[in-house]
């Protein structure tokens, strides 16, 4: 039966699929969102608690950038793949006939985030398992002479350390970050797939007529014309049927029956005896 052509094309495939891979990379990404927030609240109360402990004229300095800058930019990146799959996910139910529009930006959109989290996560990992914070006593403007000693008892007193490895609400705002770069990446892959099974099975626009029919010259079935050769023999392709003409003005030859009730003429008109 014959159908107008959607609205907004074929329905892609794996419809299922990927709205699955879109709430799971959603679930890691809102864990480890959560758990990046709440390494930087406790490592906040810890440096307060830290300087609380030092007394005057000593003034204490706490440099943590080197992890907090890769710490803040994982955390972001997890807060946009939250938000693409909150607008990806019902835009996927309610419109699974999606245009190659949505389908390109949904695929290049988890692409650039999946990259973005691989480096900020090996970045922070890297810096997690090697370094420390820096922690300096000054004393009058001057270094103390055993600044060291100094924040090591202080350390040891709260129950606390600067090695980044030693410290679990750091570990866990390591660990989930790489579950959710997973999850995105295997997101990152479906989609491709199918923007590209996508793109190579969409129809070609000008290969249609205005009602849809394909035009193509490969079958021949649909929109193709007879044409004559040069003997003047009309010739179609893949064995189809010329169209026969027929010239209402020319006179018909032949035998014109006739009937009881009347008499054809030549023309082909029955002429009525009346009696």
């Amino acid at each position: 039966m014959f159908k107008f052509p959607s609205r907004d094309g074929p329905r892609p495939p794996l419809h299922g699929w990927r709205i699955g891979v879109l709430i799971n990379a959603l679930i890691w990404c809102v864990l480890a969102a959560a758990f990046g927030l709440s390494a930087l609240v406790k490592a906040d109360h810890d440096k307060e608690e830290l300087l609380r402990a030092v007394s005057p004229p000593a003034v204490v300095t706490i440099n943590t950038q080197d992890f907090l800058i890769p710490g803040k930019l994982t955390t972001v990146a997890c807060f946009l793949v939250i938000a693409l799959a909150l607008i990806s996910v019902p835009y996927t139910i309610f419109r699974p006939r999606q245009t190659l529009g949505s389908l390109t930006f949904q695929a290049v959109g988890l692409l650039s985030l999946s990259i973005w989290l691989l480096a900020t996560t090996i970045a922070e990992s890297i810096i997690f398992a090697n370094r420390r914070a820096r922690i300096t006593v000054f004393v009058d403007g001057q270094v103390a002479p055993n600044s060291d000693q100094l924040v090591q008892t202080a350390l040891t007193a709260l129950g606390l350390t600067n090695v980044y490895r030693r410290i679990q609400y750091l570990r866990l705002a390591i660990v989930f970050p790489w579950f959710a770069f997973v999850a995105t990446g295997l997101a990152t892959v479906l989609f491709l797939a199918v923007l590209i099974e996508y793109r190579q099975d969409e129809p070609d626009p000008d290969a249609r007529t205005p009602y849809g029919f394909s035009s193509s010259k490969k079958t021949g079935s649909r929109g193709s014309k007879p044409k004559l050769n040069d003997d003047g023999i009309t010739e179609v392709p893949n064995g189809e049927k010329a169209p026969v003409a027929f010239d209402s003005s020319a006179p018909i030859t032949g035998a014109v029956p006739q009937s009881a009730s009347g008499v054809a003429d030549r023309n082909g008109i029955q002429e009525q005896r009346v009696d």
